[in-house]
């Protein structure tokens, strides 16, 4: 299937080519295209993708900063997120 999708990309740049249309106005009619796909998924899931991998880079951040000054800290955030989820579970 996918090899059609690439067959159908190919045939349709050189399609638009052939026409007249320059390779950078083909590009960025291309990136037109996925822009708004991309708006139109983000609107139908309500953004929560978005807000999730900001919070998760936040987290990676401030963890990899955490890790490399206070290395004893990691291991008592696990401590107590292992503590937590005994209670939880009981």
């Amino acid at each position: 299937m996918w090899i059609f999708s690439i067959f159908t990309i190919i045939s349709n740049f050189i399609l638009n080519y052939t026409k007249g249309f320059t390779a950078a106005e083909i590009m960025e009619r291309r990136l037109d295209g996925i822009q708004t796909t991309l708006f139109t998924i983000l609107i139908i899931t309500g953004f929560k993708p978005i807000f999730k991998l900001i919070k998760n880079t936040i987290v990676f951040i401030k963890q990899t900063i955490i890790n490399i000054f206070f290395p004893n800290k990691k291991l008592q955030t696990l401590e107590i997120k292992n503590t937590k989820q005994v209670c939880q579970e009981k």
